[in-house]
């Protein structure tokens, strides 16, 4: 079952992130850049685009870790919930 709603907070940031979704398909909006970011999720798997930079990205979601690679950077990012807070790590 995948959520109607996202709305995720970045403490580095202090800001939102958030948005609605039919399906596996949301329209989020960063409300600290004021951009708008397209995620489809399929199982364990992410898409999306980000209209800031503008870039691709994609990744998944194994247990309490977040992997994904950001095409305008080049590079992969892993994140981690821990105690239900969201830590970027350094990759591997």
């Amino acid at each position: 079952m995948t959520p109607s709603y996202i709305k995720i907070f970045s403490n580095d940031r202090g800001c939102y992130t958030a948005g609605p979704g039919e399906e596996n398909v949301f329209d989020l909006y960063d409300y600290g850049a004021g951009h708008l970011i397209d995620l489809q999720i399929n199982g364990n798997k992410f898409v999306g685009y980000d209209d800031y930079t503008p870039c691709r990205f994609h990744g998944e979601v194994n247990g309490d870790e977040i992997t994904f690679y950001d095409d305008g950077e080049e590079k992969t990012f892993t994140f981690s919930f821990s105690n239900r807070i969201f830590q970027l790590r350094p990759p591997p």
